[in-house]
């Protein structure tokens, strides 16, 4: 279970995220507290950086994009060298494809007041991810009164693709095949 330190920080970046899921936020905002920590006697600014990349992680992002600034950090804020090694190997890419694609969206109840049947929104999202249609798509299931079961977000920018799960605020970063 995540320490209450790690869960805010999660939301405070997958709001930032939400907005722009290519935003190289959290290397600025770890090189910040990185700067912040030179003019302090504590190690504070170092326990916070390595509680956001740890956030990082945990929001399905992976490690190896920003590994000399993430393995500088850790190393500072004294976590073992063993479970770096671990942190490394955290929320690779999915490689997409249909079964891959529907693991992870789950449950999917039939009915007249979802956005899409799930056969058809999985198909759209690979042709969108194949075809590099930039932009934002909603995938939701919902009930009569229109209140959402289940809700999908797919973000394609020119850097990257994320599939959100914005119930479970879970990211997935998606590779063609």
């Amino acid at each position: 279970m995540d320490s209450l330190e790690i869960q805010t920080k999660k939301v405070l970046l997958a709001g930032l995220y939400s907005k722009n899921p290519s935003n190289p936020s959290i290397s600025k905002l770890i090189k910040d507290l990185l700067f912040l920590s030179k003019s302090s006697q504590s190690n504070t600014y170092i326990s916070e950086a390595a509680q956001y990349i740890i956030a990082h992680l945990k929001l399905g992002f992976g490690y190896l994009e920003h590994k000399e600034l993430f393995d500088y950090v850790l190393l500072k804020s004294g976590t073992p060298a063993d479970y770096i090694a671990e942190l490394q190997k955290m929320n690779s890419c999915i490689v997409l494809n249909k079964d891959r694609l529907r693991s992870i969206i789950g449950r999917w109840p039939a009915s007249s007041y979802n956005s899409h049947t799930i056969t058809s929104a999985i198909n759209e999202i690979i042709l969108h991810v194949e075809n590099d249609d930039l932009g934002t798509y909603n995938y939701y299931t919902a009930k009569k009164d229109g209140t959402y079961t289940a809700l999908y977000t797919l973000t394609i920018t020119a850097d990257c693709t994320i599939f959100n799960d914005v119930f479970n605020n879970k990211f997935y970063r998606l590779m063609k095949k």
